[in-house]
């Protein structure tokens, strides 16, 4: 049982001609022109003003499942058939290609789309999968990628249920951008589990870059933070730590550099809460006929339980 379209039609995309007007952050920076969308063959000049050539085709498919009903306290259950859908969109300057499905009887789901183009920048590819087993207990694995000139990124994920109910987490994601005046690549990994007692680490990395042709901006950094949890039925236990660094060069011969690290823990059970957070850093901005640097070192100690409490400042600043 299925449900089928199929549209053969002509399209002006004239709009897109106007899109600068609207989102001018996205079609006035440079490297929008990496795309080569007003190249000199006149081929994007064609497609915005003259009626262009569609085709779209589209399906939806219920596939009925062969295999028994389920019977479950006494009710009739149908086994559930699989759904498919596809869909085909072609035109001179992009063809795309997108399909789903939805397969009870294997506890699956994916979905997929490829684009092609005389573009560089317009061709893609994006995967996605969600599977579930339960051999050895359950286990639900996702994962999703997406390939571009421009953009990427991977996200993966598993999460498993044992036989004697043990939790565990593990998350992947990366994610790319690569524009002409603006990188910047980013990773995340997120674990946790309760085999032991409940624990959960966090680690999440920025790497950046800029460099504005039309200015004298330009520079670079990155950013890292690790963050871990400890729980048991007698304590709790925080750990943040952040690092940051920067070298940049602003407009107006401003420039700025530096380094900031932040360290903090909390520690809490029966007996009362002891903290500390430190934040040391160092760095200079400079303009164009003076110059500023500053170099800092700040601590805050608590500790103390429900009948007091003990705080403790200490800031150390030149």
């Amino acid at each position: 049982m299925g449900i089928y379209a199929v549209v053969n039609s002509l399209a002006s995309f004239g709009y897109l001609n106007a899109a600068e007007m609207f989102v001018p952050a996205i079609f006035k920076i440079p490297a929008t022109r990496e795309l080569n969308l007003n190249d000199n063959t006149g081929l994007w000049y064609d497609f915005t003003t003259n009626d262009q050539p569609v085709d779209l085709s589209a399906k939806l498919v219920y596939q009925t499942s062969w295999f028994a009903p389920i019977i479950d306290l006494g009710l009739i259950v149908p086994s559930l058939g699989n759904l498919v859908s596809e869909v085909s969109f072609k035109s001179s300057i992009l063809n795309l290609n997108a399909n789903a499905g939805i397969y009870p009887k294997d506890y699956w789901m994916c979905v997929s789309a490829t684009t092609a183009s005389v573009f560089q920048g317009l061709k893609a590819k994006l995967n996605g999968t969600t599977g579930l087993t339960t051999k050895s207990g359950l286990k639900l694995a996702s994962c999703l990628s997406l390939e571009n000139a421009h953009i990427g990124g991977y996200h993966g994920s598993t999460l498993t249920l044992e036989d004697i109910y043990e939790a565990v987490l593990s998350v992947d994601t990366v994610a790319k951008i690569n524009l002409t005046s603006f990188t910047i690549d980013a990773t995340h990994q997120l674990s946790a589990d309760t085999k032991v007692h409940p624990k959960a680490t966090s680690n999440l990395k920025i790497k950046y870059t800029f460099d504005r042709q039309d200015s004298e901006a330009a520079g670079h950094g990155d950013a890292e933070n690790t963050l871990k949890l400890d729980a048991t039925l007698s304590y709790i236990s925080i750990e943040s730590a952040t690092q940051v660094t920067t070298d940049s060069t602003f407009t107006g011969a401003i420039d700025l550099n530096g380094k900031m690290d932040n360290q903090a823990n909390i520690y809490v059970n029966a007996n009362g809460l002891k903290s500390n957070l430190k934040t040391t850093g160092n760095g200079n901005i400079d303009f164009e006929y003076s110059k500023f640097g500053f170099d800092i070192s700040d601590q805050l100690t608590l500790e103390g339980d429900l009948e007091r409490m003990y705080s403790l400042l200490e800031i150390d600043y030149t």
